[in-house]
């Protein structure tokens, strides 16, 4: 709409729902559209409740541990992991009365930290960072990653715009990666751009990614950002 919000006047942005508030370089993003030094990350699920938010000092997530409890475990054998390692977040409720959970599965994959105080003075157990969901994770020619990991490349990169989709085509014997981005009016003079951005993907997951350029507007147009979470995947396969 034209407006500056870096002019605003605004302290702080809060996000929650989508896990762009630990990607780097979406917070960097925001906190430069917005104008501001702090992004308040919130962090909770429906089945629970609101579980905690980082602070100033830290970007890590602070859970709220007199209300839950929380586990970290290998997600195919439900051992625990030590601390600091990834893991899949298991919880359970001590305040639920209409809705007590036991060992909850949250299929987040995180890792837990409480080997010392935060900044802020909080001894509480902190998720240092979360790597994903479990039922997110994309498997492509022996390579697991996250979505998170190509918003992080996307997001670094001038010329194209933040939005971004990931095509995973399984139609075929051997499956194919692509990824959709939005070319600015500053990119479109640079015909290197597609290839660098390949491969800086290539290196952040593994794998290569063909790239297909689109016009701004084109993600959107498509729903990728409509209703409450973003629609960052689509697989195309017999099974989907």
């Amino acid at each position: 709409m034209g407006i500056d919000l870096s002019g605003l006047g605004i302290d702080t942005v809060a996000v929650s729902g989508e896990p762009g508030g630990a990607v780097p370089a979406t917070r960097a993003l925001l906190c430069e559209r917005f104008g501001v030094s702090h992004i308040a990350d919130g962090y909770g699920l429906t089945e629970v409740f609101p579980l905690g938010g980082n602070c100033r000092h830290s970007t890590s997530i602070h859970l709220a541990g007199d209300c839950v409890i929380v586990e970290c475990v290998a997600p195919d054998t439900g051992t625990p992991v030590p601390p600091g390692e990834v893991g899949e977040l298991v919880y359970t409720n001590l305040v639920g009365d209409t809705q007590p959970l036991l060992r909850y599965r949250s299929r987040d994959l995180g890792r837990l930290s409480d080997s010392e105080p935060c900044e802020c003075g909080r001894t509480l157990v902190r998720i240092e960072r979360l790597e994903g969901r479990s039922d997110d994770m994309i498997s492509y020619r022996g390579q697991n990653f996250f979505p998170s990991a190509v918003e992080q490349v996307v997001r670094e990169f001038a010329g194209i715009s933040p939005e971004y989709r990931i095509v995973v085509d399984r139609r075929r014997t051997l499956a194919a990666l692509g990824v959709q981005v939005e070319v600015l009016a500053a990119g479109r003079d640079d015909p290197s751009l597609p290839d660098r951005l390949a491969e800086a993907i290539r290196r952040a997951v593994g794998v290569r990614a063909r790239i297909e350029m689109l016009e701004p507007g084109a993600l959107a147009a498509a729903g990728v950002a409509s209703g409450l979470k973003a629609k960052r995947v689509i697989e195309l396969g017999p099974e989907h």
